[in-house]
């Protein structure tokens, strides 16, 4: 059996004496970077194994990153889709009833560009137009993530150079950590 070993954190020393005087709650502010820091590697792991997946869509009907090119943006179309095909493998959806999908802000704003989701928004619910949000749409829950881990990965293939971002769509208990 083979394993690797890897150790994640920091280590932050405080002395006794810049405990006791400093002008700042020290102790507290320590604590709180480190808490970030934990809950950055955390969605950085997840965000590892969840990308590694053999089950993706891609927008367009492209067949692997390495096709995609700049206008491959997903799209309220692709997120009905989306929908339908977790029904379809079984996936359930959470209490609200909805799919959720995590994704980066690059992925958000095409969202936001998005001709559909500008029409469905404009008269029932404009507030979400001007805060720059999503909220539900064609099944899902839309959650934007600025976490470090959904890093852009470029493809350049034949000349062309296009940046990925990846997102998720999870139904109920999709995936266990």
């Amino acid at each position: 059996f083979e394993a690797t070993i890897e150790q994640y954190g920091d280590v932050i020393r405080v002395s006794e004496l810049a405990e006791l005087t400093a002008k700042h709650p020290i102790v507290a502010r320590t604590i709180f970077n480190l808490g970030l820091q934990s809950a950055e590697t955390y969605d950085q792991l997840c965000y590892t194994v969840l990308d590694a997946a053999t089950n993706s869509y891609r927008p367009n009907n492209k067949a692997a990153d390495t096709n995609l090119v700049g206008g491959d943006r997903l799209t309220y179309v692709d997120l009905v889709e989306l929908s339908a095909l977790l029904s379809e493998q079984g996936a359930r959806p959470l209490d609200q009833g909805d799919f959720v999908l995590v994704s980066p802000p690059q992925v958000i704003a095409g969202l936001q560009n998005d001709p559909d989701y500008k029409a469905a928004n404009q008269f029932g619910m404009p507030d979400r137009l001007w805060r720059g949000e999503i909220g539900q749409l064609a099944g899902f829950r839309v959650v934007k993530s600025n976490s470090p881990a959904f890093a852009v990965t470029s493809q350049v293939t034949s000349g062309q150079s296009s940046k990925v971002y990846s997102s998720f769509a999870l139904g109920r208990a999709a995936f266990q950590v």
